[in-house]
């Protein structure tokens, strides 16, 4: 892709778009992920049972890890929008 007078927004909208669901949105929202993990430190706190209480931590640390993911997998995809693709080099084929 040539990126040549692309600001860096519409260069984020094409790498996104490219694996965007029908709305242009990736697939999982990292700040909803991080909502839910809060949501789950919250209840553990709450809990009284210690099972509860390590199940919602380990449900918070999964939610965070996930948030993660999905911003590294957003800033890889921008950046390899911004990579120009290379030619293969010429075949070296010999002819018989």
């Amino acid at each position: 892709m040539h990126t040549e007078g692309i600001d860096s927004v519409e260069l984020q909208e094409s790498a996104i778009s490219q694996f965007a669901d029908g709305e242009g949105r990736m697939p999982g929202d990292p700040k909803e992920c991080r909502m839910h993990a809060a949501n789950c430190r919250d209840l553990a706190a709450q809990a009284t049972n210690p099972s509860a209480k390590e199940s919602f931590t380990k449900l918070a640390e999964q939610w965070e890890r996930l948030a993660s993911e999905l911003e590294s997998a957003e800033a890889f995809l921008i950046a390899m929008a911004a990579v120009e693709p290379q030619k293969p080099p010429p075949s070296r084929r010999r002819k018989d």
